[in-house]
Parts: C-alpha cells; sequence; structure tokens
C-alpha cells in the first residue's frame, strides 16, 4: 500500500466499508472524527503524501459524511472541492465545488461532504506563503472567491497532480524519475493555489460571528451527544439544556447537516459502535458494545446497523478477531 520516495512519503488507503478509525487522520496531523449520514455500503479512496514542510491529502467518498475536529496547528490548510452531487457545508456555511478554502492553523473543522465528494487539503508553512506575497490574517478562515475561469484552472491543476501522485505510489515512475516528479507534483499543487490566491475578487469569512449562531448551536447539540451517547438521551431535554426550542435544532441540523437531530444522534452512536467493533469485538459481545452506546434494544440496534452499513454487527466483529461471519 505504501511505496516511499526518499525525498517523500505517499500513503494510498482504499476503503470499502465505514471505519471511524482509520479515517481518524484523512488529514495529516488533524485529529478528525466521522460519522456516516445515510444507509449504505460506504466506499473510499485516501492519498496522504509529504515532501519537505509541506503536506497533500486527497479523500473520495460515496456516501455524504459529517467530518469534525481540530486541523493542524502548525499550517495553513488550503483545501479545495473537487467534485460533489450537491454544495457541501463548511464551518455552518454553504460551499460550492470549485471553491478554494483557506484554515489558519490550529482552526477548527467541521464539514458536511455531499455524496460523490472529493476534495483536496494542502498543508504549507505561512511563511512559505508570504514569501510569494501571499499574507494572511492570524484566524484566516474562508471561501475565496476567484473568477469562474481561475475555478475550472486550478481543478485542473489539482487532479493532474493528484493524479501523478497516484501514478508515482504504484511504481509507474521509476527513480530517479519519481523524485523529480514527486518534486513536481508539490510545485504544481503550490504554484496553482497561489495563483488562485493572487487573483481571488473576494474572501467571505465562513465563521458567523453572533454568539447563537445555528453552527455553535449545532455544536453545543453534538457536544452533549458525544459526552452522552451511551445515556437515555431525550431531545426535548437537549433543548432545555440549550435552551431553545424544539423546532430550532430541527431546522438548524437539517440545514447543516441534513438530518435531524435524533437521526443524527442515532449515526453517531452507530459510529462509536463500528469503531468498538472493529477495534474491540472479539473481547467484547455485540449486545455489550449496543448497550455502550446508548441502544438497549438489540434487535433494534441489528436492524439499524444493518441497514447503515449493509452487514451485521457481528461481521464486523468478527474482522477484529479474523472471524468469518455470514
Amino acid at each position: 500500500m505504501k511505496q516511499a520516495c526518499p525525498l517523500a512519503s505517499i500513503n494510498t488507503l482504499h476503503i470499502d466499508s465505514f471505519n471511524p478509525a482509520a479515517m481518524q487522520e484523512s488529514v495529516r496531523g488533524a485529529t478528525i472524527d466521522h460519522t456516516q449520514l445515510a444507509r449504505g455500503r460506504f466506499r473510499a479512496r485516501l492519498l496522504s503524501a509529504q515532501l519537505a514542510e509541506q503536506r497533500v491529502d486527497y479523500g473520495s467518498y460515496n456516501l455524504p459524511l459529517h467530518a469534525r475536529g481540530p486541523m493542524p496547528g502548525d499550517r495553513i490548510t488550503l483545501g479545495f472541492v473537487l467534485n460533489g452531487e450537491r454544495p457541501a457545508m463548511l464551518n455552518g456555511c454553504e460551499i460550492a465545488c470549485y471553491k478554494p478554502v483557506v484554515l489558519s492553523e490550529g482552526a477548527e473543522l467541521d464539514y458536511r461532504m455531499a455524496p460523490g465528494s472529493e476534495w483536496l487539503a494542502f498543508q504549507v508553512k505561512r511563511d512559505d506563503l508570504e514569501q510569494v506575497g501571499i499574507v494572511l490574517p492570524d484566524h484566516a478562515g474562508g471561501v475565496t472567491d476567484i473568477q469562474p475561469h481561475d475555478q475550472l484552472q486550478l481543478r485542473q491543476h489539482l487532479l493532474r497532480a493528484i493524479a501523478g501522485l497516484y501514478e508515482i505510489n504504484e511504481g509507474r515512475s521509476v527513480p530517479p524519475a519519481s523524485d523529480a516528479l514527486v518534486d513536481q507534483q508539490f510545485a504544481d499543487i503550490f504554484d496553482a493555489f497561489c495563483v488562485a490566491l493572487h487573483s481571488k475578487t473576494s474572501q467571505q469569512p465562513m465563521l458567523p460571528r453572533h454568539p447563537e449562531s445555528s453552527r455553535q448551536l449545532a455544536n453545543r447539540a453534538i457536544d452533549y451527544f458525544d459526552a452522552h451517547y451511551s445515556d437515555t438521551v431525550h431531545i426535548g431535554l437537549v433543548c432545555a439544556e440549550l435552551d431553545t426550542s424544539w423546532k430550532t435544532p430541527q431546522r438548524v441540523f437539517n440545514r447543516l447537516y441534513g438530518t435531524t437531530p435524533k437521526r443524527y444522534l442515532d449515526f453517531l452512536r452507530l459510529a462509536k459502535a463500528r469503531r468498538m467493533l472493529l477495534s474491540h469485538g472479539s473481547e467484547r459481545s455485540v449486545a455489550e458494545i449496543a448497550v455502550c452506546c446508548g441502544i438497549t434494544h438489540l434487535g433494534r440496534f441489528a436492524q439499524l446497523y444493518r441497514a447503515t452499513y449493509g452487514e451485521r454487527p457481528s461481521t464486523t466483529a468478527g474482522r477484529s478477531s479474523g472471524r468469518v461471519n455470514a
């Protein structure tokens, strides 16, 4: 799976079912929690490459996901949505394909990916950008507006670079040519983003400034779910905890994540259970894990789990012990 060049490291991963642990470092140096937000067999392609102080991460997903967590604290992240069946939601704001995104060091990521999403994240030191005349605010975070022609040019450059990195990793380039090609792919990505940032028409801040913004309300609710997923959770009590009406979280979750708070909690519990089944399925029973994740009705758990991930909980547990379950 991994082939390393003397000047770079390149890793690729193909995922044929949802695996939260494997995806946690889909952006190198970040710790991102993922929740699958639709039923079906999840499939993904991931690539992670590093050359000196720069990093490139790429992902392609067939189903919608919610990704949440802090970005690397020592680099600026330049992001780009290469494909998607509909607009994504990034930090509470809708983001269409082909628009560059800037996230400062350590910024919080709250990203709902649309079905068929394909994205790229390029991490670069602030000094490297300033050396070419790109000076960003200390707390940069926004969607960069560029002309449609420039959007398509940037997309073409990034897709070509990703294809080149896959080709190098698969051994179709022979050293020392591969060393020079890795350097060329990184240079092309850096140059493409620099051209886009120099030609921007505006940069729209993504982070809502109002203290009771929709995103902050959703984050508080998800933090509550994350702390109490093993308990009995009533959405009415969550609303009281958040000092809001019943309708407000329904509207906010539907806009940001395409689902209701109750269904989001179900998806979150299932993701927690899947992580436990994959890592501890040989040590703990399915029933024990279901109860630990707040689902006390084993039949309902098995039904929801199979509908969401396309397999029985026992099949997932069998992977951690080497068993094969029908």
